[in-house]
């Protein structure tokens, strides 16, 4: 719905919208991203769906063209954002938001999603910040580019049949390694080899968002044969302390599974706190 972009409504009020999403940024962060630091624009690919009480903005429905949908709404909103989604069932590819909201709202869509994961969203700031475990013998943490991308795209794609598609019968190879170089070429990356003459990629995490205020850990990933080992934990250490120590930003957010409890545990020992539970569906 390109013209919600470019009606008077929007014009008069960009930056009552920019505003808004700002200031609700631990949500709004993977839309926030799509800005590139410059929110004096709004990318082609983002629309907004306003819902209005006494002509200011009481809830929003953020989208884009690729059929994402972040419902930032009261409960009072859901019939009128199912009724707005129905009408583009053929382009939805995935609709994320609070889990409350969220599980009231499939019910209401016409067509089942495929595939939903519950995540908590956790918080970070540097002054609550923990360090833990820097050194693991036989082991070795290094920061990546996209020089490494042929190294470590096998450890994404077994991140994301875990712990994100939960299996790679609709997974999108070819765009999610092309997403993956981007993020190796531009975001901050640490990777976890083995100590060996042919080193191998065992765990890694990275950056994959940003917002004014935050930046968004992803990709946090041990393989199966090497956990319980501290690699987690030695790759988040140094990523943490490469931000806190040379960046601006002082809150971080990451999305972990609420079911996978040990690496719940592992993020509250580094300080992190839980500030919601959200869900995400796949379609």
């Amino acid at each position: 719905m390109n013209g919600l972009l470019k009606n008077n409504f929007f014009k008069k009020h960009k930056i009552e919208y920019i505003k808004y999403i700002i200031n609700n940024e631990e949500y709004f962060i993977n839309i926030l991203d799509k800005f590139n630091n410059d929110y004096s624009t709004v990318p082609y690919s983002i629309n907004f769906l306003p819902f209005l009480k006494n002509e200011n903005i009481d809830s929003i429905l953020a989208f884009t063209k690729n059929g994402q949908f972040y419902p930032f709404i009261k409960h009072e909103y859901i019939k009128k954002t199912s009724d707005f989604i129905n009408k583009r069932l053929p382009t939805i590819f995935s609709i994320y938001g609070y889990s409350s909201i969220i599980n009231n709202l499939i019910n209401l869509i016409n067509h089942p999603p495929r595939y939903c994961v519950i995540y908590y969203v956790m918080k970070l700031s540097k002054k609550s910040y923990i360090p833990l475990k820097h050194h693991i013998k036989n082991y070795f943490c290094i920061p990546c580019n996209n020089k490494h991308f042929i190294k470590l795209k096998k450890l994404q794609y077994l991140y994301h049949k875990e712990e994100v598609y939960g299996n790679d019968s609709f997974y999108p190879y070819d765009a999610e390694m092309n997403a993956f170089k981007k993020v190796l070429k531009s975001r901050i990356n640490y990777a976890v080899f083995t100590d060996e003459k042919n080193p191998k990629p065992v765990s890694k995490v990275n950056i994959n968002g940003e917002s004014p205020n935050f930046y968004q850990i992803g990709g946090i990933f041990t393989k199966k044969d090497y956990r319980d080992r501290g690699l987690s934990k030695l790759c988040l250490t140094h990523l943490l302390d490469h931000i806190f120590s040379e960046n601006k930003k002082e809150k971080v957010i990451l999305f972990v599974k609420k079911n996978n409890l040990p690496a719940v545990n592992l993020y509250l020992k580094f300080g992190f706190d839980i500030l919601y539970e959200s869900t995400l569906c796949y379609y």
